[in-house]
C-alpha cells in the first residue's frame, strides 16, 4: 500500500502487481497463472484508507477492484502469451488476508465468499492505486492449494516447483512488459 501510494507523487502511468496466490480451486494447478477480476479485504491496511476516521473504516468483506481497462488488457496479453507457451490461466476471485496460517480455520468460509484465491496484498493495493490515481492489475502465480492439500510446505512435488519456477522466470518479466507496453 505505502508503496503504490508514494508512485502516486511520481510520473508512474499504470502498475502491474505481480505475486503469488494460494489456490481454493481443484482445477488450479502449482504454477497457473491467475488474474483477480477482485480482491475481498480481509486486511487491516486498507482500513487506513477507507475513512478519515479508523473506527469508521471497517471495510472488512468488501470487493476491490483493479482498474477495468487494465484489466482487459492483462486478460487479453495472458490469454496471447498462454496459448502460445501452453500455460494455463484462469480469472479468480480472490481474498486478500493478514495471515498464512490463521486463515485455514476460514477456508470454507472463504470459499463461500466467492473467492478461488487466497493471497496477502491487493485488496489494499487495489484501494491504494485508486487513491493514488494509478491504473493497476494484477497477475499471480500459484504457490500453493489448499483444496488439494498441496501447502506451502508439504504436498507439492519438485516437478510443479520447477515448472511454477520456470513459468514466473520466462513468462512473466519479458512478455508482459512488451504485451503491454
Amino acid at each position: 500500500m505505502d508503496v503504490i501510494l508514494a508512485l502516486g507523487i511520481t510520473l508512474c502511468k499504470q502498475i502491474i502487481f505481480i505475486g503469488s496466490v494460494g489456490a481454493l480451486d481443484n482445477k488450479m494447478g502449482i504454477g497457473d497463472i491467475v488474474i483477480p477480476d477482485y480482491s475481498v479485504c480481509g486486511d487491516g491496511a486498507s482500513r487506513y484508507l477507507a475513512s478519515e476516521k479508523l473506527a469508521d473504516g471497517d471495510v472488512f468483506g468488501e470487493k476491490q477492484y483493479p482498474d477495468k481497462i487494465m484489466l482487459d488488457r492483462l486478460k487479453e496479453a495472458t490469454s496471447h502469451i498462454c496459448e502460445e507457451n501452453r500455460v494455463k490461466w484462469h480469472v479468480g476471485n480472490n481474498f486478500s488476508t493478514d495471515t498464512v496460517f490463521a486463515q485455514f480455520v476460514h477456508i470454507d468460509e472463504i470459499i463461500g465468499l466467492g473467492c478461488n484465491v487466497i493471497e496477502m496484498e491487493t485488496a489494499a493495493a487495489f484501494r491504494a492505486a485508486t487513491f493514488a490515481g494509478i491504473p493497476m492489475a494484477a497477475l499471480f502465480s500459484v504457490s500453493d492449494n489448499t483444496v488439494v492439500n498441496k501447502s506451502l510446505v508439504s504436498g507439492r512435488t519438485s516437478e510443479e516447483m520447477e515448472y511454477r519456477k520456470k513459468v514466473r522466470s520466462e513468462l512473466f518479466p519479458p512478455n508482459y512488459y512488451r504485451a503491454l507496453s
